[in-house]
């Protein structure tokens, strides 16, 4: 994956680009499991160093929400977790088209997002030097009642720094009831690391 100019800039500017680029194989596969997924880490950083650029209120939803509250205590795990092959991003579509296109994603519905896409869930795929990221947008989010819980998770988000780019993910407690609410195999094995690395904290 190429990594854009931006970032690279900013990487390097705060004396992390070298750091970044030596742990980059293993943010990129899963030696564990042999899966090597498009490195969703670097891609979802691009987007988010641009929206920060423009102030624009969003957050990180999903396995990456996991992955960069595991960097906060544990940056092993953080290397060794498990992957996840798209990107979840809670934001107004009408505002980071622009984002989007300059990172050179375009609108596709892939498979993996057929059903989601009737939960308001929009996809936007990035080919890239033979890999494939897939950015699941997403306006709204409700809980298991139906309730519509976006300005919560918006309004409540935690800021984490990883590699010195600030990221926006939704408060761990938030974090785990989503994971509750999917409740795949992954999901429930997310909420029990996530157990163990915040421990004392009732999740």
């Amino acid at each position: 994956m190429k990594i854009s100019t931006s970032l690279t800039s900013h990487l390097e500017t705060n004396n992390q680009f070298k750091g970044f680029w030596r742990e980059y194989k293993s943010l990129h596969s899963r030696d564990s499991t042999g899966q090597k997924y498009a490195n969703t880490i670097a891609g979802c950083m691009e987007i988010v160093h641009d929206l920060n650029e423009k102030k624009i209120p969003y957050c990180i939803l999903g396995g990456l929400a996991v992955a960069f509250h595991l960097h906060q205590v544990d940056h092993n795990a953080f290397l060794k977790w498990r992957g996840t092959s798209d990107i979840d991003l809670l934001v107004a579509k009408k505002v980071v088209g622009g984002i989007l296109r300059k990172n050179d994603y375009t609108y596709r519905q892939v498979l993996r997002g057929l059903k989601a896409a009737k939960q308001g869930v929009y996809d936007y795929v990035k080919d890239d030097n033979g890999e494939t990221l897939v950015l699941g947008l997403r306006e709204s989010i409700q809980n298991k009642k139906g309730k519509d819980i976006t300005n919560k998770i918006l309004n409540n988000s935690s800021l984490v720094d990883v590699y010195s780019v600030p990221i926006r993910v939704p408060m761990i407690r938030d974090l785990v009831q989503m994971k509750r609410f999917a409740n795949r195999a992954k999901d429930r094995e997310d909420i029990k690391l996530l157990r163990q690395k915040y421990k004392g904290l009732k999740l």
